[in-house]
């Protein structure tokens, strides 16, 4: 038996809004996640602690950065030159003394800056104060290069790297996972809470219409891995793909909507009788009698 029913369609607009909303609330659940669960977690249960700790003393050691008791890092740009030459020089002298000549030999090209005496550049008494930051910050920037080359802190930087990655990537999955996955096994019928606010709800083209659990979980994994997660690292394309078949699709449906049979339809109030024929859409339902439904 075939039941025939209509249904309005989803302004492309409003879709855009649920999306919207599930997306805001997904990353303040990453924010909250990244700051008060994954972080202390990676940092107390994992060496990522102890690798960070590491990381801090070694710039801070290296008089290159300023490391503060609550492990804030500054550079030390907004010092004056004076400082900068005895940080500059005292990092050559500890960590790398085989390139403190090259650092001599700059001084020794601006005649207007520096003068040699005993056995040393000192600044001119006319060396203008402008002109010696921008020396100093250029022989900063040098200095910070070989630093960042050091094995050492090429190791730190990629293991850093990786948990911060890895935080990254749980606090999305854990955001994302309780925005899409959890409010539709609360609200029913497919809605998160951005669908909910906006009076849209999923319906199946299959069956008696009814969106099921199984259906249900193959649609947001479909939008949440390959449409989300993958356009992290796409420069959004998936993304893009995804609202470029929506707009042009009659029915509004997307790559998982129309993987799953799925679509999304308006359930706000409005009068059938004055609904425009491009605003609405039939679906035709198999469904059984009810006496062949009793005898099964």
């Amino acid at each position: 038996m075939k039941i025939t029913k209509e249904f309005k369609k989803t302004s492309l607009l409003r879709r855009i809004a649920a999306a919207a909303i599930d997306l805001i609330v997904a990353l303040i659940l990453f924010i909250l996640f990244e700051a008060f669960v994954l972080n202390p977690c990676f940092y107390n249960f994992t060496e990522y602690g102890e690798k960070y700790q590491t990381y801090l003393n070694l710039l801070d050691n290296s008089k290159l950065y300023i490391v503060d008791s609550y492990g804030n890092i500054d550079d030390i740009a907004t010092e004056n030159y004076v400082h900068k030459e005895e940080r500059i020089s005292y990092f050559y002298d500890t960590y790398a003394p085989e390139e403190k000549e090259y650092f001599e030999n700059e001084k020794g090209k601006r005649t207007d800056l520096f003068t040699y005496q005993n056995g040393e550049y000192v600044f001119k008494e006319n060396a203008s104060d402008a002109e010696l930051e921008v020396f100093y910050n250029l022989q900063y920037l040098h200095a910070i290069n070989i630093l960042e080359n050091f094995d050492e802190m090429q190791e730190l930087t990629m293991v850093l790297g990786a948990y911060h990655l890895g935080m990254v990537f749980l606090g999305l999955f854990l955001g994302l996972s309780l925005t899409l996955y959890l409010p539709p096994l609360f609200f029913k019928d497919g809605q998160t809470l951005g669908k909910k606010i906006f009076y849209i709800r999923i319906i199946s083209k299959k069956g008696d219409g009814k969106i099921t659990w199984v259906q249900s979980l193959i649609r947001t994994s479909i939008y949440f891995i390959a449409e989300l997660l993958l356009s992290i690292y796409s420069f959004g394309i998936p993304l893009l793909v995804n609202i470029c078949v929506t707009i042009f699709h009659p029915e509004h449906m997307g790559i998982h909507d129309i993987l799953c049979s799925t679509v999304a339809i308006d359930t706000s109030f409005y009068d059938p009788t004055k609904l425009r024929e491009k605003d609405k859409f039939v679906i035709s339902y198999e469904t059984q009698k009810e006496e062949e439904k009793k005898d099964e």
